[in-house]
């Protein structure tokens, strides 16, 4: 075999064994790194209560009870509106999942204002959600 013909065989070599399955655990025995964790989603027509936190910051209490955390930019009147709609940005799918980006659209704002951005940031525990200040509790 030509020295030139060798490289890229070995190479090609290389390559198949880095992308063939290695030995796996025994079944029943998988690890707890080996299993994905899914992310907490909700669809946002179940969304049944949500109120103003910190700057920035809104709580929703979705269909079930758990209440999600979420950072927004740039919305204004979060505090003082009674209607809102969140929907993904991406369009694709209508469940919205810790981590995912979402555009909100505040309902009667005295800002003349489109939809803004947030970011859904982590499902709150109870304890949590009890130890958030009465006005912003969902």
């Amino acid at each position: 075999m030509p020295r030139t013909a060798l490289v890229p065989a070995i190479l090609l070599t290389a390559l198949v064994t880095a992308c063939a399955p290695g030995p796996s655990a025994a079944p029943g025995m998988e690890t707890a790194a080996a299993r994905p964790t899914p992310r907490p989603c909700f669809e946002p027509d179940r969304v049944i209560n949500f109120r103003a936190g910190e700057t920035q910051q809104l709580y929703l209490r979705v269909f079930g009870g758990t209440v999600y955390q979420v950072s927004s930019a740039g919305c204004q009147d979060l505090g003082v509106t009674n209607a809102l709609a969140i929907a993904p940005v991406t369009g694709v799918g209508s469940r919205l999942c810790v981590g995912d980006t979402a555009r909100i659209s505040v309902a009667g704002s005295t800002f003349p204002q489109g939809p803004c951005l947030a970011r859904i940031d982590r499902i709150l525990t109870p304890e949590q959600v009890q130890a958030l200040p009465s006005r912003q509790r969902p």
